[in-house]
């Protein structure tokens, strides 16, 4: 029981009654398993044991059509039976054990009552709350209403209050918020259970039943399921060729869940129970059901070994490649948190469920958190600060939530430079700071530009309006779209004015997916792979004339085509053309050299006699 997700605590014998009584703790997303019928269908589904007893599916034995009552905006269903001669006798001795036995021993409740006797006794067995009515609303129950109550009771099975000795009105409902806590898949159990209790003990006579249905509507909730990811996930499992389940042995488990799986392309597709809709609702919610079910132990719980190397992408490439270039010029990376409080001035992305105040919504930028860090590191009077944090922001317009990466620094350096020995350091200027964001996207090779910002760029800005300083705000730019990546600026000083310095600090932010449109990536380089000698060369100039007819190319190739493995290379040293003789003179230089031996000043001048009367013969 507890590898299949429900923890078994303790096991007491219980030697009156011959039987062992378990103690298991029940998960908050498992609300169908906290009854005795719900925990045994749940037992029958792990070993494959079928039940004993017929679970009716309250969907399909509704007789009642569905339809709208503006009065009863918050009940689906409702039904109600009117009970006369109704003896009070006192409870069976077994239905005392049963409660005894299931019950929590502060439990409250009249033992000798029988009406009550039952109603818990269907509580426990089936989940279901039952009421009973003797013609004024029970103050107990919060889910109906005066109004409801008049309707729904006296409206339906016409109900008065004459006479009530004797009669009661049994009734079951469910409603939207499920305040009773019911459990509508057992609901015709439930009611035929009490019917049959209480004609049994308390002797009754059972009216006409009663039913009314608002808003209960069968929902099919269908999952698809594919086999690879599902595969990817669970693993192989514990056998001698460590093989994965087969789709055999998934429909096998997947059946015996109750989800009345098909197979197809690679797809199983089900139909989710009405019982299990609350906790069934993603893939990985199916994948730990079918590792439960055939036990989570029986599975490899290694990471298997991969030989091949995982893809980096561009982008990750491009932020260790960030992270490196800005350490070297510097700068020390900061994690701040992305919770932070709200800021009523910006369009912010806001937490539903914040832990404080101070974390309410996600951050937009990380500019705000880095001034944080700047003037905590001012107040520790350490007065060096160069940092830079990457990170994702968050926005949201128009109902839909914007995410990206974000590369943001802050420079400060009252010590930067020192123009002489004899006179005192001195801050970091505009410039200065301007040179280090310029050298960042030199390393990069990225091509931008900086210049003011644009007049149509001002909105996208506007976030920061109140950390920049106007007259000292530039845009950076891409070369080829001309899109703003990002901002260089000082803070404002209006705005800061607690912080009392002289030199406030310089600020950037880029955005990381822009900046990777302006690097320009290389996939192939034109190189020539090919031997290299460690034997000396010699150079050696051959002065010819040519005509018009021919050109330089030519010429290589013949000189090539004979003397390949010797001629390194054949450049054009000069070229001049007489306009009287209309002659034109070439000059090559030939540099040879040979992979085998150190070539000699004769064999040198054999080739070189060679080429010359090879070249003039073309010429």
């Amino acid at each position: 029981m507890t590898l299949s997700g429900f923890e078994t605590n303790k096991l007491t014998d219980h030697s009156n009654n011959q039987d062992y009584i378990i103690d298991i703790d029940i998960t908050s997303n498992r609300k169908d398993t906290s009854n005795v019928v719900g925990m045994a269908k749940e037992i029958s589904i792990i070993f494959n044991i079928p039940l004993k007893i017929v679970i009716f599916n309250t969907y399909q034995y509704i007789s009642k059509p569905f339809y709208q009552n503006n009065n009863i905006h918050n009940i689906k269903y409702f039904r109600s039976i009117y009970i006369t001669k109704v003896i009070q006798t006192n409870t069976p001795v077994w239905l005392k054990k049963y409660i005894k036995l299931h019950s929590d021993s502060h439990s409250m409740y009249d033992k000798n009552n029988l009406l009550n006797s039952i109603k818990q006794y269907i509580k426990i067995k089936w989940g279901n709350n039952i009421y009973y009515f003797d013609g004024n609303k029970p103050k107990n129950i919060k889910a109906l209403k005066e109004k409801q109550y008049d309707y729904l009771i006296k409206n339906t099975i016409n109900y008065t209050n004459n006479d009530t000795n004797n009669k009661i009105i049994l009734c079951m409902f469910i409603n939207d918020n499920n305040i009773e806590n019911q459990h509508p898949y057992h609901l015709i159990n439930s009611y035929n259970d009490t019917i049959q209790l209480l004609s049994t003990y308390s002797k009754c006579t059972i009216g006409k039943l009663s039913e009314q249905n608002y808003n209960l509507r069968n929902q099919q909730q269908h999952i698809k399921l594919n086999k690879v990811c599902l595969y990817n996930i669970l693993g192989p499992i514990i056998s001698k060729q460590n093989n994965t389940l087969t789709v055999k042995q998934h429909l096998k488990i997947l059946s015996q869940l109750q989800l009345q799986p098909s197979y197809k392309k690679k797809i199983f597709k089900l139909h989710i129970p009405s019982h299990r809709q609350i906790d069934l609702m993603r893939d990985i919610d199916i994948t730990e059901e079918i590792a439960r079910i055939y036990g989570f132990n029986n599975f490899i719980d290694k990471i298997p070994y991969k030989h091949k190397k995982g893809y980096i992408s561009k982008r990750r490439l491009l932020l260790k490649k960030v992270k490196n270039i800005l350490c070297y010029l510097g700068l020390n990376e900061v994690i701040n948190s992305s919770i932070v409080k709200q800021d009523i001035n910006m369009n912010t992305l806001t937490i539903y469920n914040p832990m404080t105040e101070e974390q309410t919504s996600m951050r937009s930028n990380l500019l705000e958190n880095l001034i944080n860090n700047y003037t905590y590191n001012i107040k520790q009077k350490n007065y060096l600060v160069e940092m830079f944090e990457v990170g994702k922001t968050f926005s949201q317009t128009q109902n839909k939530i914007n995410e990206k990466i974000e590369v943001s620094g802050i420079l400060y350096n009252p010590n930067y430079i020192r123009s002489n020995w004899e006179k005192n350091t001195e801050y970091m200027n505009w410039f200065h700071a301007k040179g280090i964001i310029e050298n960042f996207f030199e390393q990069l090779e990225s091509n931008i530009y900086l210049q003011l910002v644009a007049n149509t760029e001002i909105k996208t800005i506007n976030y920061l309006k109140s950390i920049l300083n106007p007259h000292k705000t530039m845009g950076i730019y891409n070369q080829v779209n001309d899109n703003l990546i990002g901002i260089f600026a000082q803070i404002n000083n209006l705005h800061y004015k607690n912080l009392r310095n002289n030199q406030l600090p310089y600020i950037f932010s880029i955005d990381l997916d822009k900046l990777l449109l302006t690097i320009k990536s290389v996939n192939h380089f034109n190189y020539i792979i090919k031997p290299y000698s460690s034997y000396p060369s010699i150079t050696r100039d051959i002065s010819i004339h040519i005509n018009n007819q021919y050109n330089i190319l030519k010429i290589k190739k013949c000189i090539l085509y004979k003397y390949k493995e010797l001629v390194e290379s054949i450049k054009v040293v000069n070229f001049y053309r007489n306009s009287k003789s209309k002659s034109n003179i070439l000059c090559l230089r030939i540099t040879y050299r040979s992979l085998k031996t150190t070539l000699e000043n004769h064999d040198i001048n054999n080739i070189h006699e060679d080429i010359e009367s090879i070249i003039h013969k073309i010429a």
